[in-house]
């Protein structure tokens, strides 16, 4: 193609409404020819795809949606706030009755000694760096690096 391409066929272009051997003629002069291009791109900003939604729409994908998972929308349907609340409570009773267990068996107690022991044998960071000479090992690798 050795002439620009007019304005209706690349409109055609945009909505694969050419055939095989014509859409390669077209990406091939789109290729080389700026002018074209640049019309091609314009047409690309000011096309639209007619699409519309039916105002039925929402209904009746839901009803098609119970027909295909029928579990699923009545659970929905059943789900109440009175529902939700009494799964809250038997939470926190559940939480509650594990807690008052652990206090009577001991449990929380041998974590805190344990912590304890812990907290005794091991001295504090900043003593243990304190202890550490940094100044001789400093200088103890200078003397290396000097020997080599």
């Amino acid at each position: 193609m050795t002439e620009h391409i007019d304005r209706e066929l690349l409109q055609k272009y945009v909505e694969t409404r050419v055939d095989e051997q014509e859409q390669l003629k077209i990406d091939e002069h789109l290729s080389e020819c700026e002018s074209c291009f640049e019309s091609y791109l314009n047409i690309i900003d000011d096309w639209t795809i007619d699409f519309s939604v039916s105002d039925s729409f929402t209904d009746e994908t839901m009803e098609l949606l119970q027909k295909v998972q029928p579990s699923v929308s009545e659970k929905n349907q059943f789900s109440t706030s009175k529902d939700h609340r009494n799964k809250t409570l038997r939470n926190y009773f559940l939480a509650a009755g594990l807690t008052i267990i652990l206090m009577f068996t001991g449990v929380f107690q041998m974590i805190f000694n344990l912590s304890d022991q812990i907290d005794k044998e091991s001295k504090p960071f900043s003593e243990q760096l304190m202890e550490i000479d940094l100044f001789a090992q400093f200088d103890q690798r200078e003397g290396e690096q000097e020997n080599e």
